[in-house]
């Protein structure tokens, strides 16, 4: 096809009322190939202002070639339009372009031979995440198999969450993922509804942006009648705006770091309900000498003898 004709004329111009106003980046590329019929350059045959946009491009490109308007290329681009040409059918990819220092998905088709209408969708920042999502959970993967912890991930956009192997093995839960939270958590029968309302207002806290919220929580263990205490951990790892969209939650045992608490509780109790109960309190001061507290008055001893 020669664009010079009322057919290559008429092609673009149905593609610039399509894709004019568009808020979507479309453009549409010829294959240039040298004497072997390999693919060696691209020319752009039209492009629209929100494609400009997204390349970084002040000025109209169309007719301009590839290697034209970035210099600094490794080809990859070429490559992978030419082998789509060859092939001729609709596709689409996802791809990091070095040129731009952005991650698009492209969705192509071939309205003619060697021509690729080319509809591009600016991915990067969902990349970003999914690459920081993987990242802090390979991270985390490998804190809890030292710190007998379990783990799961609170997707908020999709109301879910998703367990790690360690945690559905340890839970005994037949599957990995549960939706509906924090309903979710108490279906699966571990924690006792007494905590719904904290539980909820804590998730709550973490949905509007806080970046940590914990609670401790007593966990009933029904297959052996134990109960645990555990510490509950949300970190939020992506948000949107000021809100969390994501999240890793954590469980730690710290059952054994209660009863110690209990136990240091109950005793200062005992030890306090004594001191109430006796008729007379002493105390030793370097610089007073001994006093004697009677009707919550202070009396000044010569001797320690003489305050017995």
């Amino acid at each position: 096809m020669q664009w010079g004709d009322n057919v290559g004329n008429i092609l673009i111009e149905n593609y610039r009322q399509c894709f004019g106003e568009s808020p979507y980046a479309f453009s549409l590329i010829e294959i240039v190939r040298d004497e072997c019929g390999k693919a060696c350059d691209f020319i752009y045959r039209y492009v629209n202002k929100p494609l400009l946009k997204m390349i970084g491009c002040s000025i109209d490109i169309t007719n301009l070639g590839y290697l034209e308007i970035f210099r600094n290329h490794n080809g990859k681009w070429i490559e992978i339009y030419g082998t789509l040409a060859d092939i001729g059918k609709p596709d689409s990819f996802i791809k990091y372009s070095e040129d731009v220092g952005k991650y698009f998905n492209v969705q192509c088709y071939f309205p003619q031979k060697d021509y690729c209408a080319c509809l591009l969708t600016d991915v990067t920042e969902q990349y970003r995440v999914l690459n920081e999502l993987q990242e802090a959970k390979s991270q985390l993967k490998i804190a809890v198999e030292y710190a007998s912890m379990i783990y799961w991930l609170y997707d908020i956009e999709l109301d879910e969450i998703e367990f790690g192997e360690l945690a559905k093995k340890i839970l005994k839960l037949k599957t990995a993922k549960f939706k509906g939270m924090p309903q979710a958590w108490f279906d699966i029968g571990y924690m006792p509804k007494k905590y719904f309302d904290e539980y909820a207002q804590m998730l709550d806290r973490l949905k509007n942006g806080e970046d940590t919220v914990s609670m401790e929580i007593e966990l009933n263990h029904p297959s052996d009648n134990r109960v645990t205490y555990h510490k509950i951990v949300y970190n939020a790892i992506a948000k949107s705006g000021d809100k969390t969209i994501r999240a890793i939650g954590t469980s730690a045992d710290i059952t054994e770091q209660k009863i110690a608490q209990q136990k240091y509780a109950h005793e200062l109790k005992v030890r306090n309900e004594l001191l109430r109960d006796s008729v007379i309190n002493y105390q030793y001061n370097l610089t007073t000498g001994i006093v004697e507290q009677k009707e919550n008055r202070f009396y000044k001893k010569n001797s320690v003898k003489s305050a017995f």
